[in-house]
């Protein structure tokens, strides 16, 4: 995350300085430190985009060879008929 300083500061985690016209590199999941840098108005006011990181969930279930098919459960099933109608009952 990249975000313009406004007012000099010395960073107390990394000990680095940053002057007025800086960016601040912050390559962390801690949200709550950039906030308080935001509040105390050491940086940019910014919008912060959060990427979740969620698994697709299958359309359908998923060949996996031998006639065998994968659920979104885990669970596996023999002949692709019997794994749609297990599909649907899922939903």
């Amino acid at each position: 995350m990249k975000i313009n300083v406004i007012s000099a500061f010395t960073d107390s985690l990394s000990g680095k300085f940053y002057k007025k016209g800086d960016t601040f590199n912050y390559e962390s999941e801690n949200l709550e430190r950039v906030t308080f840098l935001i509040e105390k108005k050491f940086l940019e006011k910014k919008k912060i985009v959060i990427h979740n990181k969620k698994e697709e969930v299958p359309s359908k279930p998923i060949h996996v060879g031998a006639g065998w098919y994968e659920l979104p459960n885990g669970e596996r099933v023999r002949g692709k008929e019997s794994a749609l109608e297990a599909f649907k009952g899922m939903e």
